[in-house]
């Protein structure tokens, strides 16, 4: 991916956190960027596909900092992950904090 799809994702996933799906077009991308609503396309050819790029990339930073470091308990390695969720999350989500089940 080059500088200006990451710029595209990026964007996009301050609107969607902020407003949902709903609340995002690419036009408003657009203008966001710099750039004409139709280079968006060349990017992203269909909202859902620039949507799911967003939550894949999501997805991989969330497992990426799932991933338990050397000496860290389950609960540890959780806590740690809450907080990085409540930093990005904002005021807007909720955050409900989770435990591992004991065996």
């Amino acid at each position: 991916m080059n500088r200006t799809t990451h710029r595209l994702m990026d964007l996009a996933e301050i609107r969607i956190r902020d407003a949902g799906y709903g609340g995002f077009s690419f036009r408003n991308l657009a203008a966001d960027a710099g750039i004409k609503s139709a280079s968006v396309h060349n990017h992203f050819p269909t909202k859902a596909l620039m949507t799911a790029a967003v939550a894949r990339r999501s997805a991989d930073r969330f497992f990426a900092r799932v991933v338990a470091q050397a000496g860290e308990t389950p609960d540890d390695a959780i806590a740690r992950v809450s907080i990085s969720i409540q930093g990005r999350a904002g005021s807007r989500w909720a955050y409900v904090p989770v435990r591992c089940p004991r065996s």
